[in-house]
Formats: C-alpha cells, sequence, structure tokens
C-alpha cells in the first residue's frame, strides 16, 4: 500500500476553481465529480478569490517599484566599486611606507 501524492496541474486546479466559484454545483458533487476532498476544493476556490486581483492590479506601480530599486542597487554597486578601490589604494601605500607585512 504506497501512498502516492497527487501533482495536479494549474489549469486542472483553475478548471475545479471555476466551477466551485460558479457555484452551479455543491462542494460535494464537485469532489465527487473531479475525486477530490472538499478542503482541496475550498482551497483552490480561496486561492483563485484572493490572487485574481493581481490579474488586474496595474504594472506601472510594479514597474515605478522596481526601477527605484534598480536605482538604489546601483548606488550601493558604486559604493562598493569605490570602496574597493580606495582599499586597493591603501594596500599600494600601506607597502610602500612598511606599515604592512
Amino acid at each position: 500500500m504506497t501512498n502516492k501524492k497527487t501533482v495536479y496541474t494549474p489549469e486542472y486546479k483553475a478548471k475545479v476553481a471555476m466551477e466551485a466559484i460558479k457555484e452551479t454545483m455543491t462542494i460535494s458533487e464537485l469532489c465527487s465529480k473531479f475525486h477530490l476532498h472538499s478542503t482541496q476544493v475550498s482551497k483552490w476556490k480561496k486561492d483563485l478569490i484572493e490572487r485574481s486581483k493581481e490579474i488586474f492590479e496595474d504594472t506601472r506601480k510594479k514597474d515605478s517599484r522596481l526601477f527605484e530599486k534598480e536605482k538604489e542597487l546601483e548606488k550601493i554597486y558604486n559604493q562598493v566599486w569605490k570602496l574597493s578601490v580606495e582599499n586597493d589604494w591603501l594596500k599600494k601605500k600601506s607597502v610602500l611606507f612598511n606599515l604592512r607585512d
């Protein structure tokens, strides 16, 4: 007796969740039709409802946030580069003045 975990495709999950949202059948009927447990159907329905907002989200806001993060990252890279150059310069000078072994 083996308990294999069934992996469902996103298309299948969407189909079941859409049927649950339509409410033309009860959860019990959907469970019988698709051979699933009621908690699974309810979870997929809830996930679809909650994540449906993402479809209509304004992508311009995401783009501006991404642009700001890229600018901030560029500043950090520049600062790291500058500190690296200064560190190399200090290493060379410390050898000249016998400050370093």
